[in-house]
Order: C-alpha cells, then sequence, then structure tokens
C-alpha cells in the first residue's frame, strides 16, 4: 500500500506514506485481527515447517510478559527464535541467545530484507549466529 500511495504521487517516500496515512492512528491504518498463538504454530507445524518467533526485542513488552510470550509459543510447539535480525545490536543478539538457551530453542536468523530499492537493507549484511545456539536449519532438516 505504502508504495502504491508513492506511485500514485500521495506520498514522497514509504515512510511518508506510513508517516501520513499508514501509521497507527492514521485515516487508513487498519488494526490487525491476529489468531491465536497455538493456532498459528499448529498451522505450521502441520505443514511440516518450523514455528520460529520473528524479533522477540521488538515487541514493546516487559521482561516478564516477554519470558511470558516464550512460555507460551513453546508450550503451543514452538522450536525457534530469531536471535539475529536487521536492526539488532549486540546486545540484543546475546539477549536473544540467552532467551533460546533459557527456552531450549533453535535459533534463526531473519535478513528484514522487503525490498531490493531500500539499500539500507542489502542481503546478506548481518551477523552470524552466536556459537552457542542451534541453528534451526540444523535441528530441522532445512
Amino acid at each position: 500500500m505504502a508504495q502504491a500511495l508513492v506511485k500514485l504521487g500521495h506520498a514522497k517516500s514509504i515512510e511518508d506514506a506510513f508517516r501520513r496515512y499508514l501509521g497507527r492512528g492514521r485515516a487508513a491504518a487498519i488494526a490487525a485481527d491476529w489468531p491465536a498463538l497455538g493456532e498459528v504454530v499448529g498451522w505450521i507445524r502441520g505443514a511440516g515447517g518450523c514455528a520460529a518467533l520473528a524479533h522477540p526485542m521488538r515487541y514493546a513488552l516487559s521482561s516478564g510478559a516477554r519470558r511470558g510470550l516464550l512460555e507460551d509459543f513453546k508450550e503451543s510447539g514452538g522450536s525457534a527464535i530469531e536471535v539475529v535480525t536487521g536492526g539488532n545490536a549486540a546486545h540484543h543478539i546475546d539477549a536473544c541467545a540467552a532467551l533460546a538457551l533459557r527456552y531450549g530453542l533453535c535459533a534463526t536468523v531473519g535478513s528484514d530484507f522487503h525490498d531490493p530499492e531500500r539499500a539500507w537493507n542489502p542481503l546478506g549484511r548481518l551477523a552470524k549466529l552466536p556459537d552457542c545456539v542451534i541453528p534451526a536449519w540444523k535441528n530441522h532438516g532445512v
């Protein structure tokens, strides 16, 4: 939608489209109606996939609430956590690796790649997984 707003001349950039129209509280913002965590994990596992919790440090949660989310995720059959993702500082990587170890979860790397036109986030620029975690692709035959 943001790209369409730019293309049609209603916004100067994708960021401008979100600031003016698509961001929370703006005229074209649509609140997500998310299914239950266990339901989504079930869909992923039912399709033969590895359910991984994406960018856990980006959620506006207290440490206790984040631990509760991970407990619920693990109980629902989740098996991995995104340890390295676009924009993660080194201390976030360390914190996510510690969470993976604490909850017995494998680790993933998320490129956060959205568009080849957005040079701020080229493929292959991210840090490697810490040696202390098990990569999901090794544990799940991916």
